[in-house]
């Protein structure tokens, strides 16, 4: 499997637990997930995939003008169909949180 297909596959089996999420696909390396203020970058750094939440703080326009995104710890992952599940569990917790 390749980072490519990894990521393919995490915005696929997110899209069907959360219908709402919003996928960005930056660039070839990176896929963006993101559900009211909350995100979550997903990275392919070569031999892992990087996991990177945030969520922003007050009202989406004020907090991009202000810059007040709150990045939290990143997590990595192997690039191997296994960790797809263990990943999307990670990205759909944090999404799903309230406040």
């Amino acid at each position: 499997m390749t980072a490519r297909e990894w990521l393919d596959e995490l915005a696929r089996r997110a899209r069907e637990q959360l219908p709402d999420v919003e996928l960005t696909r930056v660039d070839a390396q990176t896929l963006v997930l993101a559900l009211s203020e909350r995100g979550v970058a997903a990275h392919d750094a070569g031999d892992a995939i990087w996991l990177s939440p945030s969520l922003t703080q007050g009202s989406p326009l004020t907090s991009r003008l202000e810059d007040r995104v709150q990045h939290l710890q990143i997590e990595q992952y192997g690039i191997a169909e296994p960790t797809i599940d263990v990943a999307l569990d990670a990205v759909v917790d944090h999404l799903r949180r309230v406040g």
